[in-house]
């Protein structure tokens, strides 16, 4: 029942924004895959240690000029402990001088597995983000993201560096 009025609100609004952006002046999203790629680093997640955290991200395009919207899945485990995750993101781009280099940050919102014990649980989560975009080719890219994530019960910090391509 719920999952239902969620998607039904998603429906609304991605039809809305069809509308409603032309009338507010703003562009039109141009959202399409435009990238993908995978972060690998350490995740500090209170109450236990460090640990190693993967990641898959896709670059789902462009919602405004300099705004960009990615999709993304994580997982750690450590100590009995783990956290699969899909996050969603949006990240304002930042221009420099040196078009190679491109700064971001973002917020986003996640739905993490927590599995404490044998006793798994889905709770959703917000998380702001840092980063950098090192563009090395025209195909591929470094990324640097340091990401704070505020769940009840687990907060985490990440560090993280990876591979990216660009279509």
């Amino acid at each position: 029942m719920c999952l239902k009025a969620v998607h039904r609100i998603g429906v609304v609004a991605l039809l809305g924004s069809g509308v409603s952006l032309p009338v507010m002046g703003l562009q039109r999203p141009d959202i399409a895959s435009t990238a993908m790629g995978a972060r690998f680093g350490i995740v500090d997640a209170d109450p236990v240690h460090e640990t190693a955290v993967g990641a898959f991200f896709w670059d789902l395009g462009e919602v405004q000029p300099q705004v960009a919207w990615n999709a993304e899945t994580t997982y750690w485990t450590v100590d009995h402990v783990s956290d699969a995750a899909l996050l969603t993101t949006i990240n304002l781009l930042y221009e420099l001088p040196d078009p190679n280099v491109t700064p971001f940050f973002g917020v986003g919102l996640g739905l993490h597995l927590l599995n404490q014990s044998a006793v798994a649980d889905f709770r959703v989560g917000g998380h702001f983000q840092v980063g950098t975009d090192l563009e090395l080719t025209a195909h591929w890219s470094a990324t640097f993201l340091m990401r704070v994530v505020v769940l009840s019960e687990m907060n985490q910090f990440h560090l993280a560096l990876g591979p990216r391509y660009r279509f």
